[in-house]
């Protein structure tokens, strides 16, 4: 939607137009107030900025567009004029010109800088145009994706009906597989610092709690109970759906099929301490990397030292933002790969991972009704718990995140009249270590991938594969690229798989999200009233 205002005659009055129509159009946008009342004042200080470098001589009218993709709502500001340093005049004002309490301007440079990340200026033509970023999405990625996934099937099977063989290689080779696997070293590069940094960042954070040894005792076993009961269902149910089994993907691809190369409990027991700092890192090595991060995790949490917990948290934020920035590629990564899966193996590639979905989704399903045996074998109703939990259930299944959850499964536990004492503690480290949702999830998908390449999996590689996947869920479950990714290659699986299935986990992610909290909710209502820290009766009322 784009409108213009006259401004030649009368600049004042086509100010106020604008932003009147800007005022009136936000409301429209589905924005919260306080998205619409920070827009707004974004809007009015940019348009005041454009305003002073305006020269209506080459134009005669200001330009105001709306436009709203995949949940992102932005606005374009238009005004005729020279070519100025948007960014340097407002750092340089802000340095050495004005005070904030001077005058107005000052003032107006200090919003100007807060707003910086949402604003980008450039110059077009005869127009300066300053773009708003009013609305950043939390869906935006997944419905590209999602766009992504469709296009690239469609695309697929149009090529692969209308295309020679001979130039369907080619297409693979030198376009389609390049540009995916140049994401997957950009990926790749992340992956290791992020799993040792993070898993250092919950070690700590345990080694914090000492002081609450029974309630974390018990919680810890709950968590473990309800994390190996999520792995092997997840297995068995790859299992009886047979997701990925008959495709074999080495076939279409050329190579042979191989056998996962895991570690054995002998080899396991005997490397999983690394004789050099930087060998898990060097070779890749999961299971070592964990133990590492443990140990340094440990003698971070002993030094009792803020300073060097922060220092690891800041540089996992940087990789974290490294990683953020290539996961903006993800709809382009997904659509090469997908195309490429059709390309070379048909829609079998689909159904193998409509399989695995539909294992998954009962999984999710099993593990909600462990939770409601759980309940009722402390002797309470488990109806009482989802009805209570309802909010929670909204807000993660919309945000696909614990974290963001939390405030919901406080108010949760408050209602039930479960002690604070407990909840307080229980609920933000459940949320930082109990994955069994994505234990779940991160089982199926890797046992599906190995189906899908021919990769067979004896009993002691399915059991060093779930203790793996127990270890790394914690510290990766905000990034499932990277837990997959070390999954892969502990099982000796291309990372080609990787595609397709991430363009289906955000569907996933959902439901497993909504799982993950009902299970910390549930072990924390478990262990209240294992511990008498529970009123009963407050529990039963509606």
């Amino acid at each position: 939607m784009q409108r213009k205002f006259k401004a030649d005659t009368d600049k004042e009055n086509a100010v106020k137009e604008a932003l009147q129509y800007i005022n009136e159009i936000l409301p429209r946008m589905n924005m919260t107030q306080k998205e619409q009342s920070r827009t707004e004042l974004m809007c009015e200080e940019s348009l005041m900025r454009l305003m002073e470098h305006s020269d209506f001589s080459r134009a005669s009218h200001i330009a105001v567009r709306v436009r709203k993709s995949f949940g992102n709502v932005s606005i374009i500001l238009s005004v005729p004029g020279n070519e100025f340093d948007f960014y340097g005049v407002v750092e340089d004002d802000m340095r050495e010109k004005f005070s904030p309490y001077d005058n107005d301007y000052g003032a107006s440079n200090i919003l100007l800088r807060m707003f910086l990340p949402d604003l980008r200026y450039r110059h077009s033509g005869t127009f300066n145009v300053i773009a708003i970023k009013a609305v950043r999405s939390s869906y935006s990625l997944l419905l590209q994706t999602l766009w992504a996934l469709a296009f690239a099937i469609t695309a697929g099977l149009i090529l692969r009906m209308s295309l020679p063989e001979n130039y369907l290689t080619a297409l693979n080779d030198d376009v389609l597989m390049l540009v995916y696997e140049i994401f997957l070293d950009a990926m790749k590069m992340c992956t290791l610092p992020i799993v040792l940094l993070s898993i250092m960042l919950c070690t700590a954070d345990i080694h914090g709690f000492s002081g609450l040894a029974e309630i974390g005792k018990r919680l810890a076993g709950s968590f473990v109970f309800t994390q190996i009961f999520a792995v092997i269902t997840g297995f068995v149910l790859v299992m009886i759906f047979g997701a990925g089994t008959g495709l074999n993907m080495y076939a279409f691809q050329g190579e042979a099929s191989v056998n996962a190369t895991l570690f054995t409990v002998a080899g396991m027991l005997k490397d999983i301490i690394p004789d050099n700092v930087l060998k898990p890192i060097v070779d890749n090595n999961a299971l070592q990397l964990t133990v590492l991060g443990c140990i340094l995790g440990i003698a971070a949490g002993l030094t009792a030292s803020k300073r060097v917990l922060e220092i690891v948290d800041e540089l996992s934020n940087i990789f974290m933002k490294v990683t953020e920035m290539f996961m903006n590629l993800m709809p382009l990564a997904v659509f090469c790969s997908v195309a490429s899966m059709i390309i070379t193996a048909g829609t079998n590639a689909l159904l193998s991972v409509l399989g695995m979905f539909l294992a998954a989704m009962l999984g999710f399903l099993m593990m909600n009704l462990l939770y409601c045996v759980m309940i009722r074998i402390s002797g309470l109703n488990p109806l009482h718990m989802f009805r209570k939990s309802a909010r929670t259930m909204i807000t993660a299944f919309t945000t696909c995140s614990t974290s963001a959850a939390i405030p919901d499964s406080l108010n949760a536990c408050k209602a039930m009249e479960i002690s604070s004492k407990l909840y307080s503690f229980a609920i933000p480290v459940g949320s930082s270590l109990n994955k069994n949702a994505f234990c779940l999830s991160l089982a199926a998908i890797t046992l599906t991938a190995a189906n899908m390449y021919g990769i067979r999996l004896s009993l002691t590689h399915l059991a060093s594969l779930g203790a793996l996947i127990i270890i790394i869920a914690p510290g990766t479950s905000w990034t499932p690229i990277i837990a997959i990714s070390l999954l892969f290659e502990n099982i000796g699986c291309p990372l080609n798989a990787l595609g397709i299935i991430m363009a289906i986990y955000p569907l996933l992610d959902m439901a497993d999200t909504v799982t993950t909290c009902n299970g910390t909710i549930a072990s924390t209502l478990t262990t209240a009233k294992q511990l008498g820290l529970l009123d009963t009766e407050e529990y039963t009322r509606p």
